[in-house]
């Protein structure tokens, strides 16, 4: 008891989430991640709707928040959990090379 409150921190919510009980009231707290935005060139993106497909794919990957891949520019931003930020851009590569073989990713 703090001040006269009832204070309860219940972290098992879930991942980025935790509740604050106080006094029998709930609050919901969001945590987030630090996350990193970085723009790359591709290099042999010859296809606008492999742009299309690889960008839904890359979405998809775990710690992405978001992903674009322009097909005029030749561009792909992402925006993703700074501490897997490496491991997601070549999950990314991995996914380009299969859409299109001669695809490639340039920091």
């Amino acid at each position: 008891m703090i001040f006269g409150y009832s204070i309860f921190l219940d972290t098992r919510y879930s991942q980025h989430h935790f509740l604050l009980h106080i006094n029998r009231k709930t609050i919901i707290i969001h945590i987030r991640e630090l996350t990193m935005k970085k723009t790359f060139k591709l290099e042999n993106l010859d296809c606008a709707n492999c742009a299309s497909i690889m960008e839904n794919k890359i979405r998809k990957i775990n710690g992405v928040s978001s992903a674009t891949i322009s097909f005029m520019t030749q561009k792909l931003v992402i925006e993703a959990d700074e501490s897997r930020f490496d491991a997601i851009v070549k999950e990314a590569g991995v996914i380009c090379k299969r859409v299109e073989p001669d695809c490639v990713i340039v920091d």
